[in-house]
This record gives C-alpha cells, structure tokens and sequence, in this order.
C-alpha cells in the first residue's frame, strides 16, 4: 500500500544535511480525531483585497454563507471510475457541510494521462478547485496557475499547519506557500534491497554489509552461485543500476547537477558546485564501469520497461541499489512474493525536493479557495474524512482485521485488482492519522515518523531556485546530461574518457552561468533566513 512509482519523475531528487525537523504531531494525532475547528480561525477579505484578521462569526460567515460551492479535486488514480466514489463522495460532502458550505467532486484521473490533463485544465481556465500536484509546484506557480496559499492558511487552514510543521517550509515559492505537503518519506536514504534467500546462501548477512565495497563482495559470489541471475538489476523502469548511489552527498536541481555538498555547513555559507565535476561522482563512475565490466549490471536498463519486483518474482534479478525506507520490506516482499533483505548505505536527507515533490495546490480558477482550504484543512486533521479519502466504504473496500489497533484489510473476495476504492499513503494527504493496512508493519507510522525526524536537513531546505535566468542554459545542459549521465551510471562507458567529455560540454552548455546564478539566489536566501 506505498508502492508509488506510477511516474516517470520530473526531478531526480538528491540528497540532505544536518539537524532534525518537528515531527508537527503528526503521529500523536492517529489514534483520535483531529476536527477541522473552523469556527475559531480568522477571516479573509478578498483575494484581490488581500486578507484581515476577523473573528470567529466573520469567518464562519464566509466558509457557512448558504451558498453551497462545488470544489473539484483532481488527483491521481488507479482508475478514472473507481466504483465506490460516489458514495464515498457523499461520505466526505456529510462531513464537509458540518462546517463548510461546499461539496466535493472527485476527478481522479489515471496516471498515464495526469500531465496532460492537468496541463489542458490549467491553461483552459477550465473549473478546478483542489490539485495534486506532482513535482511541479514551483513550474505552475511561476506560470501563476496556482494561488498563494501563505493568508489563506493563516485564516482557514490553522490545524493543517500546525499538523503539517516545518515540513511545510518546503513548499514555498518565492516567499509564498503554494501547497501542502503529503504524509511520506520526507528523508531519503539508498542502500541494497536483495532476495533475502539468495542473500543467505552466499554466506554473507545484512550486518556484514557496511560498505560498496561489501556489496561488490556479496555480488561476486551471488555471480559464482547463481551465473544466470542478474546480480544487480534497475530499481524503477527506465533508471540505471547507480541511479541512488549517491543519495547523501548532493542536493541538486533536479538532474542538473547543480547543487552543493548534503553536509555542507550553512552556517558560513554554501558553496554552489557542479556535481558531475566532484571527486565522488567520479569514484560512483569508476566503480559502475568496474561493475558492468564484471557482469553485475543488467544489460540496457535504462531502456527497460520492467521493475525491480518483477525481477524478483520471476528469480532473474538478485537485487538493486535502491531507495530505502519505512514500508521497503513489506511494500516488496508484497509485489515481488519474496523474502526481501535491506540495508542502507547512504546518509539519511532531508531536501526540499524530496517533502515537496507530492502536494495539494489551489489552482487560480478556484471558485472559492476560502472554501477549498478549508476542505484541505479537513482533509489533512480529520481522521473520519482521511479514512474515507484513503481506504473508501467500510465493508466494502475495507475491513478491520485489528479494530483496536486500527488495522484494516480487504473484505473477502476483494482485492488490489478489483476493490472499489484505494489511495496510497503518500497521496491521500496526512495519512498518519488514517487507519493502518494489514500489509504495512503495525507501527509504519511511527517508523516513518523516526526516519524523518532522524534525517539530517539539507543547508539548501525550503530554498527552491528560480530558473528564469538561465532557462537556454538550462535547456543545453539537459541535452548533454541525457546524452552522457545514463552511458556514466550504467557503466557503458569508461569514465577516463567520457567524463571529462561530458564536464567539457557542460561548461560550454552554460553551467558556470548557472553555477554563479544559483548561488547568487542561495546566498540572498541564507541573508534572509538569519
């Protein structure tokens, strides 16, 4: 139930620094519901008039006027006609019009079709009120098809900040809030997910594993044991064997390769580099040419069309260099039907990217985004509401296997091919005060809850750079990135001749252009953060 890899991603997020965030009480709020007290928040104006502080009767006469406003919410899902919706729909609008005068439609939309349909509404003016947005919140918001949110949460969104924390921090642009973030993985680590059987039979242990260099010891006799297997296969569709290799040394802009160093110091400011020009990415470029050279890459990766888990299922993929986190093992052994065996290997980061990537905005056609904040505010401090959102009708799309604890599972004959109604945990908002599915460990939320807290945070969190003066470098450096990063990372080509190719296109590309704009941007963002 945490699988979502139904993307291909518009960013390659990449790695964090020191100190801890809030937890925000996310955790503390799953065992009792949170109702959205809308009553108590303060009260906007206009949009165009800008917002004023009023009391609880101004705001309540805003969001409970009698007008009775249809907010559509399009999201990502597995289907575009999920059977159970409406109901569940009717469920959620009971809810709604305790407090809000508004009633939901839902437009989930299937994954293959999400960009393009969000792209077609939000150019359109078409009506949309509530938007998923996936890795591209800072792409729409400086198009101006999103709406400030910064007064709005102030006024009627008070209990979803406060649930949410710091980790909001991550989604502003431009010194304006622009959404809220989901309830995932907001830290990110890499390491080895392998056949635990096959693990076992080499004679090695997860505990022996603490280094690549261990890693190399435990492929070559998985190659001697079993010559017909790969040992190292492609963690998603369409990504090479090192693609998480480095997690834990950069924060970068998406592929770009421009970022600084995951433990520099901010305290004395950050230094801006090109992360294909270091030391480490020549030691990852040097060892994957190593590694191909011995056998353990699956041939053509990144062209493939098929995941690490089928791999697993079918017995022709040992393991992969992938991202690990709370839910890694069950999530896995699920959709591989195999005993699965993890160990991180990378420093565990907090990026702005990595909280920032699945959000919920309010496009600038809102109807009413008093109104839709409101609904989010719900949805995001409502257990009753996130339960709905996130598992549908009780006795329909779900059962409590553990009623006291708060577990549930599919009724009998139901299944992930034919249930009615499903959203995965990081896309129903704040799922830690959702139930808990059968699948998933008893406590994920707790382990997730520790993974992020334990992170440590990139000195680049909550900066997001503004591309608009470099957008013809940027557009030359893609090309020469897509032309050599993949032939690097899969170790189809020996570094001692492609890397300095690729670094020599780069700087003709425009990189110091970026390189000197990005941290110009960075050091009057650290100015403003003192």
């Amino acid at each position: 139930m945490l699988e979502y890899h139904w993307f291909n991603d518009k960013a390659s997020v990449q790695a964090g620094a020191k100190r801890s965030i809030p937890t925000g009480g996310l955790i503390q709020m799953k065992k009792r519901k949170v109702v959205a007290m809308i009553a108590s928040v303060l009260a906007a104006v206009t949009l165009t008039g800008g917002y004023a502080s009023a009391n609880a009767e101004d705001t309540a006469s805003v969001l409970k006027d009698g007008n009775v406003v249809t907010l559509k919410m399009m999201f990502p899902g597995a289907n575009s006609h999920p059977a159970d919706m409406i109901e569940i729909q009717d469920e959620m609008n009971k809810i709604i019009q305790q407090t809000v005068d508004a009633q939901l439609e839902l437009m989930p939309v299937e994954p293959g079709a999400y960009y393009d349909q969000e792209n077609l509404i939000l150019s359109s003016g078409e009506k949309l009120d509530i938007l998923f947005v996936l890795n591209q919140s800072q792409e729409l918001a400086n198009r101006g098809q999103l709406l400030p949110m910064t007064d709005l949460i102030k006024d009627y969104g008070k209990d979803v900040d406060a649930a949410m924390g710091d980790y909001i921090k991550a989604c502003y642009v431009n010194n304006e809030l622009y959404g809220l973030p989901t309830f995932h993985e907001y830290s990110q680590q890499g390491g080895l997910m392998c056949l635990a059987d096959i693990l076992d039979e080499t004679g090695y242990t997860t505990d022996d594993i603490k280094s690549w260099d261990d890693v190399e010891n435990v492929l070559t006799k998985v190659k001697e044991l079993y010559p017909d297997v790969y040992p190292l296969v492609t963690p998603e569709a369409g990504k090479g064997c090192f693609e998480y290799y480095y997690l834990g040394t950069f924060d970068t802009f998406l592929t770009y390769g421009v970022g600084c160093y995951a433990d520099d110091d901010p305290s004395d400011g950050v230094e801006i580099i090109n992360m294909y020009s270091t030391p480490e990415y020549k030691e990852m470029a040097e060892r994957a040419y190593d590694w191909n050279q011995k056998g353990f890459f699956l041939p053509d990766a990144t062209t493939g069309t098929t995941q690490c888990y089928d791999y697993f299922r079918a017995g022709t993929g040992f393991g992969c260099i992938s991202l690990i986190h709370p839910g890694t093992v069950s999530e896995n052994s699920a959709s591989s039907g195999q005993n699965i065996a993890v160990k991180a290997l990378t420093p565990s980061v907090i990026t702005t990217a990595k909280v920032n990537f699945a959000q919920y905005a309010i496009p600038t056609q809102c109807v009413s985004p008093e109104k839709a904040m409101a609904v989010l505010n719900l949805l995001y401090t409502n257990s009753d509401m996130q339960n709905l959102f996130r598992f549908g009708i009780e006795g329909k799309d779900y059962v409590f296997t553990d009623k006291e604890n708060g577990i549930v599972g599919y009724p009998d004959g139901v299944d992930a091919s034919n249930v009615g109604w499903t959203n995965g945990l990081w896309l129903s908002g704040n799922s830690a005060i959702a139930y808990t599915f059968e699948t998933d460990e008893p406590d994920i939320y707790e382990q997730f809850n520790r993974f992020n807290t334990e992170g440590r945070m990139s000195p680049l969190y909550g900066f997001a750079y503004d591309s608009s003066n470099c957008r013809n470098e940027l557009s030359a450096i893609s090309n020469v990135v897509n032309k050599y990063k993949d032939l690097i990372e899969t170790g189809a080509s020996d570094p001692a001749e492609s890397l300095d190719k690729f670094n020599k296109e780069l700087d003709q590309a425009g990189m110091q252009n970026v390189i000197e704009d990005y941290q110009a941007q960075v050091d009057t963002w650290l100015s403003s953060q003192q």
